[in-house]
């Protein structure tokens, strides 16, 4: 049992550093400069240049993706001198439109969030098995047919549309 869950682990991890440095290539091959998307419509070379580097754009997008997972494990520096912010780990990024680091936008947005969650679960849990027990004690009658064309349709649904 051990070895099984170390492996399905280790198959997890290594699904997980496969897909970020995917998702890393997958966004260098984009035509969009971020570079030039975060200076003003007065954007010079030289400021388009200085952009880059203090978002780390500089340098390969394999260092880039490295820089990430060691921010994951001991925190990172971005921009550097006296403009220098370190994030802590885990640093998930720098947002410098809110210029605060993303871990602690999402930690401010958690309680949130888990509410939301636990008030969709909880609906989700008491129309289920209420929808359930009406169909099981309503076995081809029209009760049943109504509760499953309800399921189908709630579940053909995008979420954006059903939420």
């Amino acid at each position: 049992m051990l070895k099984f869950v170390s492996q399905r682990l280790l198959y997890t991890l290594m699904l997980l550093l496969l897909v970020s440095l995917s998702v890393y290539f997958i966004f260098d091959l984009l035509p969009v400069d971020p570079a030039r998307l975060v200076c003003s419509k007065q954007c010079t070379p030289a400021l388009v240049e200085a952009n880059r580097h203090r978002l780390g754009l500089d340098v390969s997008v394999f260092e880039q993706w490295w820089r990430f997972i060691q921010g994951l494990f001991v925190g990172r520096n971005y921009a550097e001198g006296a403009a220098a912010i370190h994030c802590p780990a885990p640093a998930f990024g720098y947002s410098f439109t809110r210029h605060e680091c993303v871990t602690t936008v999402l930690a401010k947005a958690f309680p949130v969030t888990l509410s939301l969650a636990i008030g969709a679960f909880i609906l989700w849990i008491s129309i289920g098995v209420g929808l359930g027990i009406v169909a099981a004690r309503r076995k081809n009658q029209w009760p049943d047919r109504a509760a499953t064309a309800f399921v189908l349709v709630g579940t053909s649904l995008p979420s954006f549309i059903s939420g």
